[in-house]
């Protein structure tokens, strides 16, 4: 009883709010008010194996399935809440929404194989300047709701990459050439991967990671990100 009135105290003096619309305030263990529930739709993408996410990487190399939990709008909501994840480093959404499609995932026949979640992995650069990585609170949560290992030390990149921001297809796989590295190639070698990011855009930074899961033979690879952005 007296967590409860705690809580209520708390939530008067530094409110919860929507991870979207940053107005109304929620819930414990909520992250978006019940207005943004209803104005924002997880996709389907995760129950069908051809859609978008998929065709944008599509002819490059063998993918058993990709998905994104949210189209991505400039200026929309969805943008909102990856801001919040990103700049203000709010793990704690990452993780929520990871879990909540994580349960999502693992009822799908696409991913019901998947049996390891990898992030992928900022340069160490990065990380120190940034402090945070919002993939691997997203990856977290999936591994915990799909009940499968998670391995965020899997993959390493090796060369500081700059922003992908305003970059052209050819610019981001350019930028994105060699990053990466696998670290631990005998968690990897005839496992189902699941290979996770924030935002997927032109798919060069996911096609960096496959490359190089290739060459330690993996059963299978999908990827998830959070979201789905418009090239």
């Amino acid at each position: 009883m007296l967590e409860y009135i705690l809580d209520d105290i708390l939530q008067l003096i530094f409110p919860r709010l929507c991870a979207c619309c940053q107005e109304q305030s929620v819930a414990k263990n909520t992250i978006l008010c019940a207005w943004c529930e209803i104005d924002i739709k997880i996709t389907k993408y995760h129950l069908v194996r051809e859609n978008e996410c998929i065709r944008r990487l599509e002819g490059r190399f063998p993918l058993h399935s990709g998905t994104s939990m949210y189209r991505f709008y400039p200026n929309g909501k969805i943008q909102q809440m990856i801001h919040q994840i990103k700049y203000r480093r709010n793990g704690i959404i990452a993780k929520q929404l990871g879990q909540r499609y994580g349960t999502l995932l693992r009822s799908s026949p696409l991913y019901s194989s998947v049996d390891i979640v990898i992030p992928v992995p900022l340069h160490k650069r990065r990380r120190r300047e940034r402090g945070f990585n919002q993939s691997v609170f997203f990856a977290e949560g999936l591994a915990s709701a799909m009940q499968i290992e998670y391995s965020p030390n899997a993959i390493k990149r090796i060369r500081p990459t700059s922003s992908q921001t305003r970059k052209s297809r050819l610019e981001r796989l350019e930028n994105m050439e060699k990053a990466f590295r696998i670290r631990r190639p005998e968690k990897l070698h005839d496992r189902h991967v699941l290979l996770v990011d924030d935002v997927l855009t032109t798919g060069a930074t996911i096609e960096s990671c496959v490359l190089e899961l290739n060459k330690v033979a993996p059963r299978a690879i999908s990827f998830a990100t959070i979201a789905l952005a418009e090239k």
